[in-house]
C-alpha cells in the first residue's frame, strides 16, 4: 500500500518498530521510516513521536492498521490538536469482541471512544464493513470499502514450473494442488486433507502441496498418515519460495471457515491460477463462482472433493479460469487500484468532502 501510495502522488511514512521485516522492506522500498516500538496499550514514547510528526508538519494523516495502534494514533490526533485519523479493519472478528469479563468492558470502553475519534474507517470487504455495521462499530457513512491489492508478479523472477516439481518430487504429469494457509482452526486444511480421500480414488496421481505453518501442523501430520495419504499430500511448512510453488500448481485451494479477504485468492489468480474457496466472506468478492474458479461450502469435504475433480478432469477450463481470473484481478485486485481507493479518503477527508456510503 504505502509504495503505491507513493506512485499516487501521496507523501507515505512507515510508523513501525525499527529494526523488523517492515522497516527492511520500506528501506528497501526507499520509504521513509518513523520508528515507533510495540511497548504498552498506551503507549506515551509512541504517541509523542506521532505528535512531533503532527505538529511538525511531517503528516496531515495517521493511518492505523489494528485497534491498538488506533488508539495511539487518535490520543496522538488529539493532543497535537491537529491532523486526521483512518483506520483500515482487516477483521470480520477484531480480538477484543472475543474477550470476557473486565477485559471486555474496559477494552469496548476504549473502542469506543476510540471509534469516534477516527474520521473514517477503510473495510477491505464488504463482508468486513457488514460485520463492522452489525457491531456499530462505526455508522455507515463513515466506512468506506476498499479491496486488498497487491503487485502483478514478477514472472521473470520466478523459476520454471517444471523445476519446481522437480524439487519437489512431482511429475510434469501429476494434477497439483496447491493450498497456502497458516495451519489454523479458522482455515480448516483439515476438510481439504478429507476430500483429497476422495480425490485419489479418482485421480491417484494427484498431489496436494499445503504451504504454511501453525498450532494444527502436528494434528494435521496425523490425519495426513491416518488417512495413509503421505504420498499424495505434503505439509510443507514456511516456504519463502511458495510464489513459486504456487506458479507450478494447476489448482489452488482456500478451504477457510471465515476469511476477511483472502488475499492469497489473488496471489493465486496474478499466475493465472483457476481457485476453489469457500463461500464465505472475502472469497465472495473475489471469486466470480463459474468463470475465474468455483465456491463451495464451508466444511463440507464431499463438495470440495467433487469440484476439485471436475476440474481436474477439465484442463481447458481449468485454463480458461486461469486467464479469466488473471483479468478479474488486472481489472479489480492490482495495489494501484486499491492506493487509488484509499487515496480518495484522504483526499476527501482533507477536503472536508463527505464520503458518500
Amino acid at each position: 500500500m504505502a509504495v503505491a501510495l507513493g506512485e499516487r502522488g501521496v507523501e507515505v511514512k512507515v510508523g513501525c518498530p525499527d529494526p523488523s521485516p517492515l522497516a527492511t522492506f520500506a528501506r528497501q522500498s526507499d520509504i521513509e521510516i518513523v520508528p515507533i516500538a510495540k511497548r504498552a496499550l498506551i503507549d506515551r514514547q509512541a504517541i509523542g513521536t506521532i505528535v512531533d510528526q503532527l505538529c511538525g508538519g511531517g503528516i496531515d494523516i495517521v493511518h492505523a492498521h489494528n485497534g491498538r495502534t488506533a488508539l495511539q494514533a487518535t490520543l496522538a490526533v488529539n493532543l497535537a490538536s491537529y491532523g486526521h485519523c483512518v483506520m483500515t479493519q482487516h477483521f470480520l472478528t477484531p480480538s477484543h469482541v472475543l474477550r470476557r469479563g473486565i477485559s471486555r468492558v474496559s477494552s469496548g470502553l476504549a473502542h469506543n471512544w476510540m471509534s469516534g475519534q477516527i474520521d473514517h474507517f477503510i473495510a477491505i470487504s464488504h463482508a468486513v464493513e457488514d460485520s463492522m455495521i452489525e457491531r456499530n462499530d462505526a455508522p455507515q457513512q463513515r466506512v468506506t470499502v476498499v479491496h486488498n491489492g497487491i503487485h502483478p508478479p514478477d514472472l521473470a523472477q520466478l523459476p520454471p514450473p517444471a523445476e519446481v516439481r522437480r524439487q519437489l518430487r512431482i511429475s510434469d504429469h501429476d494434477p497439483l494442488i496447491v493450498s497456502i494457509a497458516r495451519l489454523e482452526a479458522e482455515k480448516d486444511i483439515a476438510t481439504l486433507i478429507d476430500a483429497m480421500m476422495s480425490v485419489i480414488v479418482e485421480i491417484p496421481s494427484a498431489k496436494c502441496m499445503i504451504v504454511g505453518d501453525g498450532q494444527l501442523r502436528q494434528a494435521l501430520k496425523r490425519q495426513i498418515d491416518q488417512a495413509h495419504l503421505r504420498s499424495n499430500v505434503a505439509l510443507l511448512g514456511y516456504r519463502s519460495d511458495a510464489s513459486a510453488i504456487l506458479n507450478a500448481a494447476d489448482l489452488f485451494v482456500l478451504p477457510s471457515l471465515a476469511e476477511p479477504f483472502g488475499l492469497v485468492l489473488l496471489e493465486a489468480m496474478s499466475l493465472a491460477k483457476p481457485v476453489i474457496a469457500t463461500r464465505v466472506g472475502g472469497p465472495i468478492e473475489i471469486v466470480d463462482d463459474g468463470r475465474t474458479g468455483a465456491l463451495v461450502p464451508p466444511r463440507q469435504p464431499a463438495a470440495m472433493a467433487s469440484t476439485i475433480i471436475d476440474l481436474l478432469h477439465d484442463p481447458q477450463r481449468m485454463k480458461a479460469m486461469g486467464r479469466a481470473g488473471l483479468s478479474r484481478f488486472m481489472d479489480r485486485f492490482t495495489s494501484s487500484q486499491m492506493a487509488l481507493g484509499v487515496a480518495a479518503v484522504y483526499r476527501r477527508i482533507l477536503s472536508g468532502v463527505q464520503i458518500p456510503s
